[in-house]
């Protein structure tokens, strides 16, 4: 199984992909919890640069697919090769959501660079975090360590917000969660679809 979290900043999807990364543990499931921007050491060294550093659309779009490219081949990929869960924070609907929606570049332009690339895989379930974005900006502030996502208005919110609640209506394999519960609550839907 590939299962990906995704949503908005605040919304809990590290949370809960530790806590299925848990639950799969418990049960003996062999798996890899891991996220993107990152999930390689290659990866990581491009989540720094775009997380700390502004560049235009088009150089921020080829940096977070390059960074998706050294995760699929170096840990991705492998680990379905040995048959391996694969939880991912994060994966190409967060790319089409903030590079395409925010700074307007083309759904086929970023499709066709990860048809040229074998990036298409898609995921056996998404799982998307909804949650108010008054809440999830709430959430936000408190954090002790903030990157360049993190200080953005209302307004940026409100599209990235809409732009994942779209991702519900893309087929069986999405899945709208509202995470305004308690997290335990939102844990057991997850695992009412794995089910």
């Amino acid at each position: 199984m590939f299962i990906v979290f995704e949503g908005i900043d605040g919304t809990g999807k590290s949370t809960q992909a530790k806590l299925l990364s848990d639950w799969l543990t418990q049960k003996g499931i062999k798996h890899i919890l891991t996220r993107e921007p990152g999930g390689c050491p290659s990866a990581e060294d491009i989540r720094k640069l775009v997380l700390e550093k502004c560049f235009l659309p088009a150089t921020d779009l080829l940096l977070m697919i390059a960074a998706r490219n050294e995760h699929w081949h170096n840990t991705i990929k492998p680990a379905l090769e040995r048959q391996e869960w694969v939880i991912c924070d994060r994966y190409i609907d967060s790319t089409r959501i903030y590079q395409g929606c925010l700074a307007d570049i083309p759904q086929h332009v970023i499709d066709t660079i990860h048809d040229l690339l074998s990036l298409s895989v898609k995921p056996d379930h998404v799982f998307i975090l909804t949650l108010d974005i008054n809440k999830a900006m709430e959430r936000i502030h408190v954090r002790l360590k903030k990157d360049r996502y993190d200080h953005f208005d209302r307004a940026y919110y409100k599209k990235l917000h809409d732009g994942f609640e779209s991702l519900g209506n893309k087929g069986a394999r999405y899945h709208l969660i509202d995470a305004s519960r308690h997290i335990d609550e939102v844990h057991d839907d997850i695992l009412r679809y794995l089910a």
